[in-house]
């Protein structure tokens, strides 16, 4: 028997959703609760030179926790 797989921060992973698709990206946050996948990056257009947060991060947020 395989051992499950325990995402880590930076895998990149495939969400598969079965009949709903897929989600991919990488994974930014994981704990026994929930994951987040980052799944795009792109540039802020209005970030200042000082503005520490230049780039814009779409995460999907998904639970961990089966009820």
């Amino acid at each position: 028997m395989h051992d499950p797989y325990i995402p880590k921060v930076n895998d990149y992973v495939i969400w598969d959703r079965g009949e709903y698709g897929k989600d991919e990206g990488w994974v930014y946050f994981y704990d026994e609760e929930y994951i987040t996948i980052e799944t795009s990056v792109k540039p802020k257009h209005d970030c200042s030179p000082n503005d520490r947060h230049k780039m814009i991060h779409t995460l999907l947020l998904l639970s961990l926790i089966h009820i």
